[in-house]
């Protein structure tokens, strides 16, 4: 079996980054062989990290969305994987050590399907969530979202809530990650509004007093799933790739 999550999503080794555009990337832990051969790139803090996990499932989780996470990267760095260091800024959000090229990344990952947003010196925030129907959608909406959009739940028809609940909470935690901040922003802090003809939403953030220069869209992804993407207010061409990763290390 193979993954193909279908358009707008291209299968592709590698495409250099250019200023104007955001590269998406979407990948499934289920079709990975032989998630162990990653072990090798990892450094010995993330090997650490891998030998805490006690079920197998766990340990394979880990070791593929930190491969899949070195091995795009240094395809854009032009260096290999096992070299590549990171630090994080003090909300936690993770950067490249000595990123020459500026690259800026956002990772997210649930259940079974991994996203990864790259920009050229743009700041970017990515999200996915498997919409999980036995969530109590409503009571975390009272606790994290804001009234506005508590009330934009309320008016959608019964059928129509768990999905609107899981592309606003994708777009707010694209926002924050964009932000580079974090929870520790603060969800209730900021509305969404949710624009359903154009797949987007419209920002209201009285901390920011720039809402206007960010945009947050939904991303296409395989049915159960919500994605959304970040980025500040530019014209952008938006490529979507995938990949396997079942060739590497003979090719990405």
């Amino acid at each position: 079996m193979t993954f193909s999550p279908g358009p707008p999503w291209a299968q592709t080794t590698f495409t250099p980054l250019l200023q104007n555009q955001v590269h998406l990337w979407l990948f499934s832990i289920v079709y990975i062989r032989h998630p162990e051969r990653f072990l090798q790139i990892l450094p010995e803090d993330e090997a650490e990290r891998f030998r805490k996990y006690r079920q197998k499932q766990h340990r394979d989780s880990f070791l593929i969305r930190r491969g899949f996470l070195r091995i795009i990267l240094s395809r854009y760095l032009k260096k290999d994987p096992a070299k590549i260091r990171f630090s994080s800024n003090s909300f936690g959000k993770p950067v490249v050590v000595g990123n020459n090229d500026r690259i800026n990344f956002s990772l997210s990952h649930s259940k079974e399907l991994i996203i990864l947003a790259l920009t050229l010196e743009k700041l970017v925030g990515a999200d996915i969530q498997y919409n999980e129907p036995s969530v109590k959608f409503m009571n975390i909406a009272t606790r994290f979202f804001s009234d506005t959009e508590i009330r934009q739940l309320e008016l959608k028809s019964p059928d129509r809530r768990l999905a609107a609940f899981y592309r606003l909470w994708t777009g707010k935690e694209a926002y924050i990650k964009g932000l580079g901040m974090g929870l520790s922003y603060g969800l209730s802090s900021f509305a969404l509004y949710e624009v359903e003809e154009s797949k987007s939403f419209n920002l209201v953030d009285p901390l920011q007093n720039k809402s206007h220069e960010w945009q947050i869209i939904q991303v296409p992804v395989p049915a159960g799933y919500c994605a959304a993407l970040a980025v500040p207010r530019e014209k952008y061409d938006i490529r979507y790739y995938f990949n396997e990763l079942n060739n590497w290390p003979r090719s990405p």
